[in-house]
């Protein structure tokens, strides 16, 4: 069984295999072994005397009464980007995906599944595949367009009788950045298609990477990582972006936690993510850890002890219709409590999703944003385990498979902007001047 993102797609690759049956080339290799039934000739589905078949479908086609000892899945994201980047048409694949991967086989012990296609979104198909929980049986084969270290292709096909994987094929190139295929795709040709696709596109589809070199819209270098204790804050913030549910198909909700603090020598107003948490709750679950994490008073009472808290001193709460039900919910059990305050807050005060993350990037370029880090025993510096999911997320934003990190880490930092705590560079340098120019020479007491 063959199939594609649409049915025009799928015909043609089938016609393409029923030539390929029928040409002089094959027919003296192989013609010996089987004839194509003249019962069942058609160009979407033909049959040989030997019983097997070719059969076509396309995504969202019927699979009712199909099939397969091999799959073979091609394609199957249309490359529009008014497809790819949309979250109902990725989930419309995954859902054929997932029909043909879990009963369509003819035999679940034998039956193979081939996936060919060109990387589009970090939530595409192979996206899919490779975050899920039997990525193991799968065999990866990946080839960058230009030669990555960091990404060497090794294909395993199977293991000795001591379990140790054995090396059916690895990519025979070692220099960095090397072509894969110079004599078709030269460096002419590749350098055009990049400057032509872009950062994002050239990254996905040449380089099998849906995140361009260094991240997206907030580039991972951009990150400062602060080693050993913390400094003292000025002012501790948390963010919230809710989703009250268990279901594991929406996302999850999500907390990132702020400190405000100056830095050391030169008093510039910087800012680190100290914390961050993600996770599926219902309603009073999720007001109970948020309680917990933000406040080492509800900590033992709410049964958190393995939870870290902070002394948070205000938590905003994204004002929809499932955060009013939240920050309600906190201010009834925990008003009393006065540890911290409750606030909501509409993001949209600060245009959409993308809008706002570009509005948080020169803070980001401009060394204001630290992250909390750790350093391993090479020496190097690398971020703590909660912070690489905001990172990652953030680098890769708007493809990502889920934005909740994002969408805290954002609305957190344009709140801190708007409220005075953080000032850029030049803000704080001219402030400074103000205040000399400006204020009063003290006067004698006596």
């Amino acid at each position: 069984m063959c199939g594609s993102y649409n049915a025009d797609l799928s015909l043609k690759n089938s016609t393409l295999a029923r030539g390929l049956l029928w040409s002089q080339w094959y027919q003296d290799r192989w013609g010996s072994r089987f004839v194509l039934r003249a019962d069942q000739n058609t160009k979407s589905n033909f049959m040989t005397d030997a019983n097997g078949a070719r059969m076509s479908n396309s995504v969202g086609g019927s699979l009712i009464g199909m099939g397969y000892d091999c799959a073979i899945i091609d394609d199957p994201h249309n490359t529009g980007r008014d497809y790819v980047e949309s979250d109902a048409d990725r989930e419309r694949v995954r859902n054929w995906c997932r029909e043909i991967f879990s009963t369509r086989m003819n035999d679940p012990q034998r039956s193979a599944i081939v996936g060919v296609m060109q990387r589009m979104h970090m939530d595409d198909m192979s996206g899919y595949i490779l975050a899920g929980e039997n990525r193991r049986e799968w065999t990866h084969f990946m080839l960058p367009m230009r030669y990555d270290k960091a990404r060497h292709c090794v294909t395993v096909l199977k293991r000795d009788e001591k379990n140790k994987p054995i090396k059916a094929w690895q990519d025979k190139r070692k220099i960095p950045g090397e072509l894969m295929w110079p004599e078709r795709f030269d460096e002419k040709k590749v350098s055009d298609d990049e400057r032509e696709l872009g950062p994002y596109l050239a990254s996905s589809r040449l380089q099998q990477n849906p995140e361009p070199p260094g991240g997206g819209l907030i580039k991972r270098d951009w990150w400062q990582l602060w080693d050993g204790n913390y400094p003292p804050f000025s002012h501790i913030l948390g963010c919230v972006d809710t989703a009250f549910t268990e279901k594991t198909q929406n996302d999850p909700s999500a907390l990132t936690i702020w400190g405000v603090f100056a830095e050391p020598k030169s008093k510039l107003p910087k800012v680190m993510l100290i914390y961050a948490w993600e996770g599926r709750k219902e309603l009073h679950g999720l007001v109970e850890i948020l309680a917990a994490m933000c406040s080492k008073s509800t900590k033992k009472a709410n049964g958190y002890a393995d939870v870290p808290s902070f002394p948070v001193d205000r938590l905003i709460i994204e004002g929809k219709a499932s955060g009013k039900s939240v920050s309600q919910e906190m201010r009834r059990l925990y008003g009393n409590i006065n540890s911290f305050s409750v606030e909501e807050v509409n993001p949209d005060q600060w245009g959409d999703k993308i809008s706002r993350v570009t509005a948080v990037q020169h803070m980001f370029a401009d060394g204001m944003i630290y992250a909390s880090g750790r350093k391993l025993e090479s020496g190097k510096l690398e971020p703590r385990n909660f912070a690489k999911p905001v990172i990652d997320q953030m680098a890769v934003f708007p493809y990502a498979a889920h934005d909740d990190l994002t969408d805290t880490a954002s609305m957190a930092l344009l709140y801190l902007r708007q409220v005075g705590f953080l000032e850029r560079r030049d803000e704080f340098a001219m402030r400074q001047r103000e205040e000399m120019i400006y204020s009063k020479p003290l006067e004698p007491l006596y």
